[in-house]
């Protein structure tokens, strides 16, 4: 090796671990950066120059050295298993939210909710069974069952809310999607751009990365790596990315089916061939299940509630016969379901006619009073199906939040794993940056024992002649 070929190799490692050292640089810059991913420089050594002619059979050593790839690190499996489970516990965790809106909107367990109220109502006819014959013991008892009507209709009218509120909340995750996928493809098309002139798209790499976990939040996808660098992206096997182009997804609202009696809204997630997709996995998966079922499951049961009640109190008060001898009346009246259920035309505004007695038992006579007190005790009456209704949704909503909270611990771990295969270490930065530093000193100590070579060549005379 001449000395000229010695100051080639120096320099050569000099450029190779300068860039080395930039990388460990960046690495330890970033190292909070959320969806960085640590990077590594890999050498190659540079074969000797060939010869021809004369010396073209010497031995001779290597060229030096030079940086053949920057590395990105991280496992492909890992972020795929961390992406899926944090869209599952997304989904979870959205549907737990809702569940529980949807019990303080019955508020089984509040001061004014429907079991309170109609245990107040079973009192005041209990008071109406001591008094029959005291107009203000009547009103009070009216108000108690006009408060039951209320906290029905309240009920259902925050259930209808809390359902609009799905509608309009899926609709901007749809959009969202939609903009992440036209994001992602144009990312591919800049990756592609990238490696075609030679550069890194580490960085390109990182933040595609992050739009997928932010669309994996949303909605659960299948993500394919190509061979080119590439991602094909699957929702329901509707391909929503490909080859650097995305197709957009529509949110669409169907009446409710005719055999429906909640009346709420059908959401659907349209793709662009027209094929109605099941979106699973993320917020929006747990907005449509919650929407087009759990919501209306409970809506429904709302409903058969307020017949329940109605249908229990009106048998017996029905039999009765109040002050002035009226009787055949209904207490409650039900057109459609828990929203309008109301006191009937007949008793609202007319204490009197309250059946609290039995016909032909005298004016004053309390036993039909009674009889619908005693309702609240009646397991298999109004009182039994409150009571099955609020507990059943108390068990679903612990179930639901017991699964949103296992679904979290498994998401934190699948993630916490990824990023340890991804992350940056300090200690391992520190090292590769001494380890960097200590190789750059010596090519630096390379070139200039070269160059003292060539100066004593040059001071012997011997150059020139």
């Amino acid at each position: 090796m001449s000395n000229f070929s010695g100051l080639s190799t120096g320099y050569s490692a000099l450029l190779a671990y300068q860039r080395r050292i930039n990388v460990v640089s960046e690495n330890i810059a970033n190292i909070n950066t959320p969806g960085y991913h640590r990077q590594s420089v890999e050498l190659e050594s540079l074969a000797a120059p060939r010869t021809v002619g004369f010396w073209s059979g010497r031995l001779d050593t290597g060229g030096g050295v030079q940086v053949k790839a920057i590395n990105r690190a991280g496992s492909s499996i890992l972020e795929g298993n961390a992406r899926r489970s944090v869209s599952v516990a997304k989904q979870m965790e959205t549907e737990a939210s809702i569940m529980l809106q949807v019990e303080d909107a019955i508020g089984g367990l509040s001061d004014r909710g429907i079991r309170a109220e109609l245990d107040a109502m079973w009192n005041g006819f209990d008071d109406l069974a001591n008094l029959p014959e005291d107009l203000g013991v009547r009103r009070v008892t009216l108000e108690r069952a006009d408060a039951v009507a209320r906290s029905m209709q309240s009920a259902a009218k925050e259930l209808d809310s809390l359902h609009q509120g799905q509608l309009a909340t899926a609709e901007v995750q749809v959009s969202r999607v939609n903009e992440l996928a036209s994001s992602i493809a144009a990312l591919d098309q800049q990756i592609i751009g990238a490696q075609s002139s030679g550069a890194s798209p580490n960085a390109l790499f990182d933040q595609r990365g992050q739009m997928i976990n932010e669309l994996s939040t949303l909605v659960g996808v299948n993500v394919q790596p190509e061979g080119d660098g590439q991602v094909s992206i699957t929702l329901d096997g509707y391909l929503l990315v490909a080859e650097g182009r995305s197709r957009s997804i529509t949110f669409q609202v169907e009446p409710a089916p005719p055999t429906d009696s909640t009346g709420l809204s059908v959401i659907g997630v349209v793709a662009s061939d027209g094929r109605v997709l099941e979106p699973s996995g993320g917020s929006l998966g747990g907005l449509v299940h919650a929407a087009n079922s759990l919501i209306r499951g409970d809506r429904e049961a709302l409903d058969n509630l307020a017949v329940a009640i109605a249908d229990g109190v009106n048998a017996l008060h029905r039999s009765g016969v109040g002050l002035g001898g009226a009787t055949g009346y209904d207490l409650f009246t039900v057109p459609t379901g828990a929203v309008d259920i109301r006191l009937s035309d007949d008793l609202d505004g007319y204490p009197e006619r309250l059946a609290a007695g039995s016909v032909g038992a005298g004016a004053l006579d309390e036993s039909n009073a009674r009889a619908l007190a005693n309702l609240g005790d009646d397991p298999d009456g109004p009182t039994g199906a409150v009571s099955e209704l609020i507990d059943s949704l108390s068990v679903r909503v612990s179930a639901a939040s017991s699964r949103a909270l296992a679904a979290k611990s498994s998401a934190d771990y699948a993630t916490g794993l990824a990023d340890t295969s991804s992350g940056v270490s300090l200690d391992q930065e520190l090292t590769e940056l001494i380890t960097a530093q200590r190789s750059y000193e010596a090519a630096a100590r390379l070139i200039t024992a070269a160059d003292q070579m060539l100066q004593t060549l040059m001071s012997t005379g011997l150059v020139g002649r």
